[in-house]
């Protein structure tokens, strides 16, 4: 996760409620490249392992329903709110319970990776 700026788009930093982000999960591999590769995480991170990260909300556009004339606009909504199906999703939020602060180079967290399936674009060390 990058690093709080001190601005109003910080989610709150709650881990006994959760944080909700829309910064997607990521194997170890794929962490390591995106702190080399992500403009906004070479300002800083946070790399974490999360026990639950639970689908939570969607942000994106909503369509309200008529009356005519009712105009689109930028939003979010939980997942179990009942106009959600009135978006068209751009993201999806996850609430992260149980994070645990990780080094990302530390060769124990190294030792004991889950193995992604998915090819790197690039070599990892």
């Amino acid at each position: 996760m990058p690093l709080p700026r001190d601005t109003d788009e910080d989610p709150p930093r709650d881990w006994e409620r959760g944080v909700v982000t829309t910064e997607p999960p990521v194997c170890l591999a794929h962490a390591r490249v995106s702190v080399r590769k992500c403009p906004r995480l070479k300002e800083g991170y946070e790399a974490l392992f999360v026990q639950e990260a639970e689908l939570y909300a969607i942000k994106g556009t909503f369509y309200p329903p008529p009356p005519i004339g009712a105009r689109p606009y930028r939003t979010s909504r939980r997942l179990d709110a009942p106009d959600a199906r009135l978006m068209v999703a751009d993201l999806l939020a996850r609430r992260l319970r149980k994070a645990t602060p990780v080094d990302l180079y530390d060769p124990h967290l190294t030792r004991h990776a889950v193995p992604c399936d998915r090819p790197l674009r690039e070599k990892t060390y």
